[in-house]
């Protein structure tokens, strides 16, 4: 039983994890540990109030290239029978593809397309390409706590820059169709 087993020898040095005393709480609020003493802080209170790039920005940015990939494919299909144009399974792919190239999509898509929408596609690549910049850098340079509310706005300017860039290659495809 129980009394078996607290008066036995640790073998080696170690001892039961079943037996050791509960973790205490002390008056911060958090959990210290009773073997070394250092505070466990709650995961999701330091996690949110911590700006950092990670696995999420890229998890974003790859289901906003699937969605706009998808819409683009969609676009291709839908041009063919309406204009009766006969642009092949492989063309329609790689102008999926190349939908993470935002608004530089259309001049990919067709190359023959006039200087001024090349040089409209140019523009708004560059200006979208800086929002994009903008809106990395907190979780670039400020990987420290932060405020929760600007944590929020960080992602939702993140999320926001990366749909308009997404949206910037369709109508860059669209014009480029035309």
């Amino acid at each position: 039983g129980l009394g078996r087993a607290m008066s036995q020898k640790p073998i080696l040095g170690k001892t039961d994890r079943r037996l050791a005393p509960p973790k205490r709480s002390n008056q911060n609020g958090g959990t210290a540990c009773w073997q070394t003493g250092k505070r466990i802080e709650s995961m999701a209170s330091s996690s949110l109030s911590r700006l950092g790039l990670g696995y999420w920005h890229l998890g974003i940015w790859l289901i906003l290239w699937f969605i706009a990939a998808l819409m683009a494919r969609y676009s291709c299909t839908e041009y063919n029978k309406i204009a009766g144009t006969d642009l092949t399974s492989e063309h329609m792919l790689r102008i999926s593809a190349s939908m993470v190239f935002g608004p530089m999509v259309g001049p990919i898509a067709n190359p023959g397309i006039s200087k001024a929408v090349r040089d409209v596609a140019m523009r708004f690549t560059g200006f979208l390409l800086f929002l994009q910049i903008v809106a990395i850098c907190p979780f670039v340079f400020l990987g420290r706590n932060m405020p929760i509310w600007a944590t929020i706005l960080s992602w939702i300017f993140f999320v926001v820059c990366g749909m308009a860039w997404f949206y910037g290659g369709l109508v860059s495809l669209g014009l480029s169709l035309m």
